[in-house]
């Protein structure tokens, strides 16, 4: 999949180019006020390693670090459960996710407000939502909140992140935490991640566990199916 790049321009100044980077996901935008646009420009990667090629567009396609957590043209705050508040930028937030651009476009209440409630998520998987979201990458490793930032990538639409959460998790996997990676892969229809947990099973029936570890995986198999 390339990355897709673009550059800032004002067209009564015959094209030139201004100092900026900007990243589209294929469309221009365009400035009422200084009627700038975003020209696209197709990046191609080269090489074998699918997942590192794919960090690196994504590194490409997310250049807003310097702005990250930064107050600095912020015009939004998201509100997280514990009350904290992190500054942020809408343009961001509505190239990088199609829910924040609805929310931004629409006549709503985060529309016309200077803040989004998000009580329903961390600030720390908050945090790293935006930090792929602005950088292209995330710090996650540790499953419960990698788990978090896969829920936050699901409800925002952020499918690329969704899919690297999977992989840490699918990566991550224990007798410890694979029923409840099955739990969070039906919850949020992540079929890589449920693959990667019954594959999992399979290979742990098949060894020779403690009778124990055996009988808690089941009974934490059949507790996630009545539900």
């Amino acid at each position: 999949m390339p990355a897709i790049l673009g550059r800032l321009y004002n067209e009564a100044e015959n094209n030139n180019y201004v100092n900026s980077t900007w990243v589209v996901s294929g469309k221009s935008i365009i400035s009422s006020e200084e009627k700038v646009v975003v020209s696209p420009v197709i990046v191609k990667n080269s090489g074998n390693n699918e997942s590192a090629d794919m960090d690196t567009e994504l590194g490409l396609k997310f250049n807003f670090e310097w702005i990250f957590l930064n107050k600095n043209f912020s015009d939004l705050v998201l509100q997280t459960a514990c009350g904290k508040e992190i500054p942020v930028h809408r343009l961001v937030l509505a190239t990088a996710s199609p829910v924040f651009q609805a929310m931004f476009s629409h006549d709503m209440l985060e529309n016309k407000s200077q803040s989004v409630d998000m009580v329903d998520i961390s600030h720390e998987a908050a945090v790293e939502m935006l930090r792929y979201i602005y950088t292209g990458r995330i710090k996650a490793e540790e499953f419960s909140l990698t788990a978090d930032v896969l829920a936050a990538a699901d409800k925002y639409q952020l499918e690329e992140l969704k899919n690297k959460c999977e992989r840490i998790l699918g990566s991550n996997l224990s007798t410890e935490n694979v029923v409840e990676a099955l739990k969070i892969a039906h919850t949020y229809s992540a079929k890589n991640l449920e693959k990667e947990a019954v594959d999992f099973i399979k290979r742990k029936m098949n060894e020779t566990l403690p009778l124990n570890e055996i009988k808690d995986m089941i009974l934490g198999k059949g507790r996630l199916v009545s539900k």
